[in-house]
């Protein structure tokens, strides 16, 4: 069996993400509870046939209705699959995160719709 050695040499380039030119991730995060009702408007944004270039898109989200209680999320493709409440935060960081991966994805108009949930919320609650 041959041995590598750290920082070994070898005649070829190596791409470090290994996920291509066309393959992109976005992380997008908000520091206030969101409304259930936007984040379900989201997620079915997501998974229409216009970004059919989603790969994947997994998430926690702080629900008004009881931010101490996350919703999860999980989409492959157009297939969303059933979102669910957690009884706590997995962790100390209770913000809403999401992460999504695709292939030539639409970044600004995702960073755009995302950014509205909060601003809905503000506009629903009068602030």
């Amino acid at each position: 069996m041959e041995r590598l050695e750290p920082g070994g040499r070898h005649d070829h380039p190596h791409d470090p993400d290994r996920r291509g030119a066309e393959i992109s991730a976005l992380s997008l995060f908000h520091d206030e509870p969101l409304d259930p009702r936007d984040v379900d408007r989201f997620l079915r944004f997501m998974t229409s046939s216009r970004f059919c270039g989603l790969l994947r898109l997994k998430g926690f989200f702080a629900p008004a209705d009881d931010p101490s209680r996350p919703l999860v999320t999980h989409a492959v493709q157009h297939r969303l699959y059933a979102t669910f409440r957690l009884d706590c935060w997995p962790d100390a960081d209770v913000r809403s995160r999401v992460v999504i991966i695709g292939q030539r994805l639409p970044v600004e108009p995702i960073r755009e719709r995302f950014s509205a949930l909060r601003k809905g919320r503000k506009k629903a609650s009068g602030t």
